[in-house]
């Protein structure tokens, strides 16, 4: 029976009366690795190679008619919509077009469409959340008859194709905007790199001292062996945020349940993170606490030197291109105290150190701010395209 809405008249189907819900077949592993045969094979990674976000046109691995034969497997035509059933994959929700008349394995659904616009179905299914489909055990899949028993309201043929239209000038909008968003977040990322070098290079002129000068190493470890007790702050490397020196976690400890020994800080100290210095995990305790040993400790001699200054600098470019750090092959990069001692940095007068800290916090705080601003668009574009497919199939397109 037609119905209609608002905006146009549809008929309800089952999804298997008007495409053909098919699944993939097993592809034993000595079959697999040619690539040189007519058809891809597409597996679920396939769906994930640069490229193919929306067709897939090559696999990993091909297949002719005689390995076809040997798996029970066939190709389906190019236009058949493909989504993982099983496993983490299904939960990501992607959907494919085939680009070319292709096979596919048993961790892949297929829906060739018969009678509707393959391209208004893939909509269809965008908007599809495979999750609420899949059965609850520990490893989620989703059967055939799922698939086929979806109830859809189909439009006329013409509308479908209407809908099809709109939809891909909104959608290839949307992403165009995104990309260009996206471009503009990662530009902006690169800019507190960009203001630290520029602060730091600007005083090349200026005398220079070690760090060695300027710092002191703490050496108060807590050990287990010392019997400690009481309640304490933990802050590991996992709890620091890169380049920001932005503290974003810690744990509170009861001393006497310690494993291993932990080197103790002060407010004020600077605690920097040793292994893959790249990662400028460096902060300024705001209160007194333990950390892990892939930590340094160090108490800066304020009659020299501002803290913030040579904290900021030890998260620059400039302090990583001086630093010898130790690349040994087998373990992570670090470096050593010896080696953050010999660290060159021309130092100002501390007025002047206060007064540039004060302009790059400025310029910092500044480009924070951009950040969330991009970030939250670029949120607010990430769920526009379920919006327009709800829109489109709530007849309101």
């Amino acid at each position: 029976m037609m119905k209609k809405t608002a905006a146009y008249p549809f008929e309800r189907f089952r999804l298997g009366e008007i495409a053909d819900v098919v699944n993939g077949f097993g592809f034993p592993e000595y079959l697999q690795g040619k690539t040189n045969l007519p058809f891809p094979l597409v597996k679920v990674s396939d769906m994930n190679a640069p490229g193919a976000e929306v067709i897939v046109s090559l696999a990993a691995n091909t297949v002719d008619r005689s390995i076809l034969e040997q798996i029970g497997g066939k190709t389906y035509p190019a236009g058949t919509i493909i989504f993982p059933k099983v496993g983490g994959a299904l939960l990501t929700n992607k959907k494919r077009i085939l680009g070319v008349d292709a096979a596919f394995d048993n961790n892949v659904m297929g829906v060739v469409p018969r009678r509707a616009d393959g391209e208004w179905l893939y909509y269809w299914l965008l908007k599809l959340d495979l999750k609420t489909l899949a059965n609850t055990q520990a490893l989620p899949s989703i059967r055939q008859s799922d698939i086929a028993n979806l109830l859809i309201d189909v439009p006329p043929l013409p509308e479908q194709r209407r809908i099809a239209a709109r939809l891909r000038e909104q959608l290839a909008a949307v992403a165009q905007a995104a990309a260009a968003v996206q471009a503009q977040f990662d530009a902006a990322s690169d800019l507190p790199a960009v203001q630290l070098r520029a602060t730091y290079t600007q005083t090349a002129q200026l005398p220079t001292c070690r760090l060695g000068d300027l710092l002191q190493l703490r050496k108060e470890v807590v050990h287990p062996r010392d019997n400690p007790h009481g309640p304490a702050v933990f802050v590991g490397l996992e709890h620091v945020e890169t380049l920001t020196g932005k503290r974003i976690g810690s744990v509170q400890v009861e001393m006497s349940q310690l494993t291993g020994r932990k080197p103790r800080f002060y407010a004020g100290d600077i605690v920097y993170g040793y292994l893959r210095p790249y990662l400028n995990k460096l902060w300024v305790a705001e209160f007194d606490g333990l950390c892990s040993v892939d930590q340094y400790v160090y108490e800066v001699n304020q009659a020299k030197a501002d803290t913030a200054f040579i904290a900021w600098f030890m998260r620059s470019p400039v302090y990583l291109e001086r630093a010898p750090i130790d690349t040994t092959p087998g373990q992570l990069p670090r470096i050593r105290t010896e080696e953050v001692a010999s660290v060159e940095i021309n130092l100002p007068p501390l007025r002047e150190q206060r007064a540039i800290v004060a302009r790059l916090q400025s310029e910092l705080a500044q480009t924070t701010a951009l950040k969330e601003a991009l970030s939250a668009r670029k949120q607010a574009l990430d769920h526009l395209p379920a919006a327009l497919l709800r829109e489109a199939f709530a007849g309101r397109l």
